[in-house]
């Protein structure tokens, strides 16, 4: 088994643990099982590029998809596909959750962005819940790695200087640097 695999991160804000089980780097999909803490989740956001398909394992996985909420007991499991305004979380204010996630096709992007959203929560350079990196060229490089999209008005009219950004966050060495440092 490579290095790579089981390898774990940790995000305190949200109390959450991802264990990565097969990477883009040898396989057509990632495998990740994630424990999240009571009341965590993510924001509602899409992707463009991939399919997320949600396995429960222990406890109820909570998944706001598309306007409409679906609990997902053990051994139920739910695919977003791409374009699909989503987010999952524990309902639960007591109790840890365990759910497995498959993303399809494998973006290696995609686990950049997991590994320095992290590291930067760990590292303290994020504003608190939120968990928006303090470097706006850090944003704009996460933005771009995890193929995170929001349907706003706001977000859709500033889409194209946000890739700006993101290519002179590349051109100062900012992305570099993230690999560097967490990934």
């Amino acid at each position: 088994m490579a290095a790579f695999f089981m390898k774990k991160i940790y995000n305190p804000i949200n109390k959450e643990s991802i264990c990565f089980y097969k990477s883009a780097t040898d396989s057509e999909y990632i495998e990740l099982e994630v424990t999240l803490g009571p009341k965590g989740g993510n924001p509602i956001h899409f992707h463009r590029k991939f399919t997320e398909h949600f396995f429960a394992s222990k406890g109820v996985l909570g998944l706001h998809f598309n306007g409409k909420e679906v609990c997902l007991k053990p051994e139920e499991d739910f695919a977003v596909q791409p374009m699909i305004n989503h987010r999952f979380y524990n309902p639960s204010v007591t109790d840890f959750i365990t759910f497995k996630v498959v993303i399809t096709p494998a973006i290696k992007g995609f686990e950049w962005f997991l590994k320095a959203q992290f590291g930067l929560v760990n590292d303290g350079k994020v504003f608190s819940k939120l968990q928006l990196p303090k470097n706006p060229f850090y944003l704009l490089v996460l933005l771009e790695w995890g193929d995170t999209q929001v349907d706003t008005t706001l977000y859709r009219l500033g889409k194209p200087f946000l890739k700006l950004g993101y290519h002179l966050a590349k051109h100062l060495g900012v992305e570099r640097r993230l690999k560097e440092k967490y990934c």
